[in-house]
């Protein structure tokens, strides 16, 4: 269910949490494994009622953009995953070109603005919901945690950690995860910045019906399609870590 969708039908009868997953694509679920629907199907069943409020491209930018949508829902519960895009506008020129062509940032992607557009969107959302907020780190680009790439990411993530700090609020941590469910001696293929994975893995799993695993594990990959989207595998990760954090809350 998408928030314009929701607030057309409103929160079900017997609902006793409204949680929103609120991100870019990785949890829109079009380009990347649908972590939401994992976590409908398993909680759905038990008075919990989910949002997707991610947006394929989105930077921290575009989230804190469109909050309105988000806040109209009063959530329960918000789950943030963002920030991806804004550590990937950071590889080359290219995805920088791309990032400020598209989504139309009002500042150059610098790790400052990021800082103040993610502590923009919890402020908001502490002041004008009363859910309980969650930040998750973000995923490993490459499933190398070594590569250049992943400092880029940890780099957001320490940003992550900081302003959950300064907000009191919980940081689940997604990266962590992930670094202990790839396999040892996992040889991972080098990922030197290129996009050349992206589309075929997209058209693989939409016009091939590809499985998100299988197309990983074609490219030699464990966790992620194109080393930027997510699997199945993953995104049962970000629904386990979503799940301890809502059975964390109910006690």
């Amino acid at each position: 269910m998408r928030p314009k969708g929701f607030l057309k039908r409103g929160r079900r009868p017997g609902t006793r949490s409204l949680v929103v997953c609120a991100g870019d694509s990785i949890t829109h679920g079009l380009m990347s494994a649908d972590y939401v629907r994992v976590l409908l199907q398993g909680l759905g069943d038990r008075g919990y009622e989910f949002v997707n409020a991610g947006w394929s491209g989105d930077l921290a930018y575009n989230l804190w953009a469109r909050l309105d949508e988000i806040i109209a829902c009063q959530p329960d519960v918000v789950t943030i995953l963002i920030g991806t895009n804004d550590a990937a506008a950071q590889i080359s020129d290219e995805w920088m070109r791309g990032y400020q062509r598209d989504q139309k940032p009002l500042e150059p992607l610098t790790l400052d603005y990021y800082r103040r557009m993610l502590t923009g969107i919890v402020d908001r959302l502490l002041t004008q919901t009363e859910a309980d907020i969650a930040l998750l780190e973000l995923p490993l680009l490459s499933e190398d945690p070594t590569n250049q790439v992943n400092q880029l990411v940890d780099d957001y993530n320490d940003v992550i950690h900081e302003v959950a700090d300064e907000a009191d609020v919980p940081v689940l941590l997604l990266r962590e995860a992930m670094v202990k469910a790839l396999p040892p001696g996992h040889p991972a293929p080098w990922f030197d910045g290129s996009k050349k994975l992206m589309g075929s893995a997209f058209a693989r799993h939409l016009v091939l019906r590809q499985a998100w695993n299988t197309i990983s594990d074609r490219y030699g990959l464990f966790l992620l399609t194109d080393q930027i989207h997510l699997n199945d595998r993953a995104a049962r990760l970000i629904a386990d870590e979503i799940s301890r954090h809502l059975a964390g809350i109910d006690h």
